[in-house]
């Protein structure tokens, strides 16, 4: 992949990708300036959605609020991951997106957390 050509694309290195993206799970972030392992300069952001009901559980020592989506991007080089079920954190920063929307785009991700 070259980086800014466009479109989005998958990590070409998933290890390092998912290396950066749990420490900032684990550090609570929701982005990092210049922190993206695929293209070296690039801003990294989490962004989650709730679907239904919120819901409270601690899991692997960290408190949940509910069940949803995830996404991981980089604004720069546009890496990009994306979850379609997953935990959210109570510390998370939630979001609703509405599926006619292209839920699953990261565009749609960036445009919600002003990325």
């Amino acid at each position: 992949m070259t980086p800014g050509n466009g479109t989005w694309n998958a990590p070409d290195d998933h290890a390092a990708w998912r290396s950066v993206c749990n420490a900032m799970l684990e550090e609570q972030a929701v982005t990092r300036e210049g922190g993206c392992p695929i293209c070296g300069t690039g801003t990294l952001h989490l962004a989650f959605t709730i679907d239904g009901p919120e819901r409270r559980w601690v899991e692997r020592g960290v408190a949940m609020c509910g069940t949803g989506r995830y996404w991981e991007w980089c604004e720069q080089c546009r890496s990009y991951e994306y979850y379609c079920r997953s935990s959210v954190p109570e510390w998370a920063r939630t979001h609703v997106v509405a599926e006619n929307e292209g839920w699953r785009d990261p565009r749609q991700a960036a445009r919600l957390i002003g990325a």
